[in-house]
This record gives structure tokens, C-alpha cells and sequence, in this order.
């Protein structure tokens, strides 16, 4: 055997033993690694709830605004206390209530305070519940089931469940007596057999009816978990005359009651507001608890209310009266036009028909003057010297010596002056004036002057 053969063979060995060694002191097992929420869950407090609601067929949604009431027969959640701050809102609920909707309150909110507290018969109670109080007996339940050996087993299957429930909940009260008051050992509810929910089981259609007219008379109770959902220093009770439709019991009061108000009907939970947000929902038997407050039934609908939330003013006004805010800017724009500093003149300069000949040779002089004196002079030159070809004799064929003295002759004026004007090729601005005008003297002297005969 050579010596990579050999190396290799140790090589697998290794492995192997490796292997092995792995598989007998290590064990697999799948540890749950929470995840922060993502999505709608990160935004939406009701999420779970919502999630939970569909999947038992109800049409879930939450809202940011009552400017809008839930459709008629709808459940309706208030979980903040912001729709009280638009007169009427509460006259509008009274109305929605009595056309047939289902209005759930919290005690955790101020809505006692409000114009909801004057139409609506529960009202709330503080009481002192001792460590160590015993249980109240829970009141008798009338039979009402039909009678036979399927009864009676579930009755016996309903007492077992209740022993053993009240064991747990035994447990779970005495582990939480240290960080909170003491909360109930158990929790009585009753819930109406024409109240759908996931807890609830189906009731035959022969006997909907005789079952619906004798719960109108009585209440069935069963035992929940309901691991410290309620106020554990509050209870709630009925007003006046109402009859309570449905309604969950613990110690000394209820926890949570229905009444019929008009066509619909009003919840009051003592609870939270976080018992329907984030997963609250999910522990214990909060999901069998809420859903029978909120009466699930497939094909329902239910709003829960978490704010009032609105637009911005600037955002508003364009989205409702984008027209009046265009014409208030485009008015402004005008104004602001109308009182601003002009570039010109109000009116333009009506333009001449006619200009005068001296008005257009003043204008050019004085813009030669500005701008050329060289140009003025030869300029003025040259009309005299035209001036003088015309008027005197044999003009052009004398030097310029004999033209200045024969212009001096003529006309008047100093000779020296004169050939010193009709010379001068540049000028100073202090020279330019005399000459200018010795120049123009002495052609219109000349222009008034008879003209010469030349010699024969």
C-alpha cells in the first residue's frame, strides 16, 4: 500500500470517528427564534385580531375616523375615546345602535363620561376583592336541553372540564398573586344560543326556536380561562328595567354585559384596550372570550376604532377646495402685480408725427459732443467750407490761408480765430464750444450774404 493510500485510508477513519462522536453527544432539536413584526403587522395594533376575525368568515377592518358609521347590523369597536371631540358624534352612535348595530365599549375608556353614559344602562362598580375569599357559589342552571342519554353525557362531560379548568386556574391565580391583585379563580359566562361564535356549537334547526325563546329566560354558565383579561377592581352592572342578553360573571359582579338597545345592542367589556391589539388575543381563551363579545358569525362585519386621525390643514384645504385656494393665489398674484415697483412708465410715450429739423440737430450735436468732439468738428467745418463754395468766388482753388481771410472779409469775424477753427484737427472739451461757434458764425453771415459774381 502506498503512502497517499495510507493517509487517505486514515483520513476516512477520522471522519467516521468524528461522525460518530458528533451523533452520540449532540442532539438536534428546533428552537422558535422570535422575529420583530414586518408588513401591516409593524403598523396595525389590531392585526392579530383582524387575522383571527377572517378566518372566521367576518369581514375585519380597522378605521382612523367615524366620519363614516359602520354599515347597519355591524359590530363596532371603540378603542379610543378621540371620537368624542366632534359634537353630535354621540347622537350620531345613538341613531347606529337603534337601526341594529352592535356597539362594544371598554370601561378603560371615559365613554361613561360623555353622552354615550346617558343612554346606555350599564354603569360600573369598584369593589375590594380579598386574597383567599371564597368562591361564590355559581347560580343553578334550568335545563333546558333535550333529555335523553346525549344530554346527560354532556353534562358529564362539562362537569369533568370545569374540575379541571378549576384546578388550572387555581394554579394560574396562585402563581400570579405575588406580581398583581389577585384575579379570579374562575369565570363564569353566558352566552345566548342565538350568539354565533367559535366556542359556540351549532344549534339544530328544529329546535332553534323553542332553544332561542328559553334563553330569553335564563342563562347558561361555563368555566373560562381568562388569565387576568379583566380589571380585577371593577365590575359592571344593568340600569333601570333592561334585560341583560349576555353577560360574563366573576365573584362579586359581572365582567362583561350585553344589553338590547333599540334594534342592535351594546357590549361593555372590562378590559383594556390592548385585549384586542397586538397578540393579546391569542392567549388563554381571550379568542373564545372576545369573539363571543363581538358575536361572531360568519359574514358579519367589524370596525375597530383606534383614533381619530386626520389630514393635515394644508393637505385638507387642497383636497376639498383646491378651486378657492387656486383663485385666493391667483387673486394674491394680481395684487401683489398691481402694488409692485414698475420698469417703465405707466403709459408708453405717444410717438411724434413730425420732428423739426433744429430738434435733430441739436440731438446729434449733443451726442457728437458726448461721444465724438472730432466728428463735431469736421462736421461743422465741412458745412462751412460748403457754405463758402457757394458764396464766394474761386473759392476752392485758394490755399486755406486765403479762404479763412476771405471768410474773415466777408463775414466779420477774427481771421486768426477763424484758420484756426477751420485747421484744427483735435480739440480739447474746454476749445470745442469757441470754435464750434465761430465756425457756425461764420456760415450763417455767409448764408445771409449776397452771392459773388466771378470775375469775367
Amino acid at each position: 500500500m502506498t503512502r497517499e493510500r495510507l493517509l487517505g485510508l486514515l483520513g476516512l477513519i477520522a471522519i467516521a470517528l468524528g461522525a460518530w462522536w458528533l451523533t452520540a453527544n449532540t442532539e438536534w432539536a428546533d428552537r422558535p427564534v422570535w422575529r420583530d413584526a414586518h408588513g401591516e403587522a409593524k403598523t396595525n395594533p389590531v392585526y392579530a385580531t383582524e387575522q383571527l376575525l377572517r378566518k372566521l368568515g367576518m369581514q375585519a377592518e380597522h378605521r382612523d375616523t367615524l366620519e363614516q358609521l359602520p354599515p347597519p347590523t355591524a359590530r363596532l369597536v371603540m378603542l379610543s375615546d378621540d371620537w368624542s371631540v366632534v359634537p353630535g358624534r354621540a347622537e350620531q352612535l345613538r341613531q347606529w345602535v337603534q337601526n341594529g348595530g352592535h356597539l362594544v365599549l371598554l370601561t378603560a375608556s371615559t365613554w361613561h363620561e360623555t353622552p354615550l353614559g346617558e343612554w346606555i344602562p350599564i354603569d360600573r362598580s369598584f369593589v375590594n376583592e380579598i386574597q383567599g375569599q371564597s368562591r361564590p357559589a355559581v347560580p343553578p342552571v334550568p335545563s333546558v336541553a333535550p333529555s335523553g342519554p346525549s344530554a346527560r353525557q354532556g353534562d358529564t362531560a362539562h362537569e369533568d372540564e370545569d374540575e379541571d379548568c378549576d384546578e388550572d386556574c387555581d394554579e394560574d391565580s396562585a402563581d400570579d398573586s405575588d406580581a398583581e391583585d389577585e384575579e379570579a379563580d374562575t369565570t363564569a359566562a353566558a352566552p345566548p344560543a342565538t350568539t354565533a361564535g367559535p366556542a359556540a356549537p351549532a344549534v339544530p334547526a328544529a329546535g332553534a326556536a323553542s332553544q332561542a325563546a328559553a334563553d330569553d329566560d335564563m342563562m347558561a354558565f361555563s368555566v373560562w380561562d381568562q388569565c387576568n383579561l379583566f380589571q380585577s377592581n371593577m365590575r359592571l352592572k344593568v340600569t333601570g328595567n333592561h334585560r341583560t342578553r349576555w353577560a360574563v360573571y366573576q365573584r362579586p359582579g359581572a365582567q362583561a354585559l350585553r344589553v338590547d338597545v333599540g334594534r342592535g345592542s351594546v357590549t361593555v367589556l372590562n378590559t383594556l384596550q390592548r385585549a384586542f391589539m397586538e397578540t393579546q388575543i391569542l392567549q388563554c381563551d381571550h379568542a373564545v372570550l372576545l369573539s363571543s363579545a363581538l358575536q361572531a358569525e360568519p359574514g358579519a362585519t367589524v370596525w375597530f376604532y383606534l383614533s381619530e386621525k386626520r389630514e393635515a390643514l394644508v393637505p385638507w384645504l387642497w383636497h376639498h377646495g383646491w378651486i378657492a385656494a387656486v383663485l385666493a393665489a391667483l387673486t394674491l398674484a394680481a395684487a401683489m402685480w398691481r402694488r409692485a415697483v414698475r420698469l417703465g412708465p405707466d403709459l408708453p410715450v405717444p410717438p411724434r408725427l413730425r420732428r423739426s429739423i433744429a430738434e435733430q440737430v441739436r440731438g446729434m450735436g449733443h451726442y457728437l459732443y458726448r461721444h465724438g468732439s472730432e466728428a463735431l468738428m469736421l462736421a461743422q467745418q465741412r458745412a462751412l467750407e460748403s457754405t463758402a463754395a457757394r458764396r464766394l468766388a474761386d473759392y476752392a482753388r485758394h490755399p486755406l490761408p486765403e479762404r479763412a481771410r476771405r471768410i474773415a472779409q466777408a463775414t466779420g469775424v477774427s481771421e486768426p480765430d477763424l484758420l484756426a477753427a477751420l485747421s484744427a484737427k483735435f480739440c480739447t472739451r474746454a476749445e470745442l464750444p469757441p470754435r464750434l461757434q465761430i465756425l457756425e458764425l461764420a456760415r450763417r453771415r455767409l448764408q445771409t450774404q449776397p452771392q459773388e459774381r466771378p470775375p469775367q
